[in-house]
């Protein structure tokens, strides 16, 4: 009996070192931008976690009453939200121009990102489309919970103790 899993691996890792073995700086910083980059794409992205005393939030929304920091706070948000889309549609292109360099063996960055970048971007628009169906999913079920219009002592949103 065969082990087609193990015998895919070897073929794999035989495929990866006939890649990178003849070191050439070139290839490895060029897979390495693009790896970076297809690394960072939306279902992968990571986040950072913040313990914050609950009074230390109370005097910082008492200051964020000013319309300068609040300007200045949503012109961070904004150019925030620019970069986090920008990295996305990149990265979203760069898992084809990924996928192209191993398939092709030529590790480039420019030409495959041209060329990809109408699947990339239906990618992107896929991610984002999916995204918000799950939120709005997201929200009508967590809506009818929260609301305080409707009572109902026997539904599935009350809590007993």
């Amino acid at each position: 009996m065969s082990w087609y899993a193990v015998d895919a691996l070897d073929e794999a890792l035989a495929e990866a070192k006939s890649l990178l073995v003849p070191v050439d700086v070139g290839v490895w910083v060029r897979l390495a931008v693009i790896t970076l980059f297809a690394g960072l794409s939306p279902p992968q992205t990571p986040s950072v976690s913040v313990d914050v005393p609950p009074q230390a939030v109370v005097e910082y929304g008492e200051n964020l009453l000013r319309p300068q920091l609040l300007a200045a706070a949503l012109s961070l948000l904004a150019i925030g939200v620019v970069l986090a889309v920008g990295f996305a549609v990149v990265g979203s292109v760069m898992e084809f121009v990924l996928v192209d360099a191993l398939r092709s063996r030529d590790v480039r960055i420019l030409g495959p990102f041209k060329r990809r970048l109408g699947p990339g971007l239906r990618l992107f628009a896929f991610r984002v489309a999916v995204g918000l169906v799950v939120l709005l999913a997201t929200a009508g079920v967590a809506s009818p919970c929260s609301s305080p219009r409707r009572p109902a002592p026997s539904s599935r949103c009350s809590r007993s103790s």
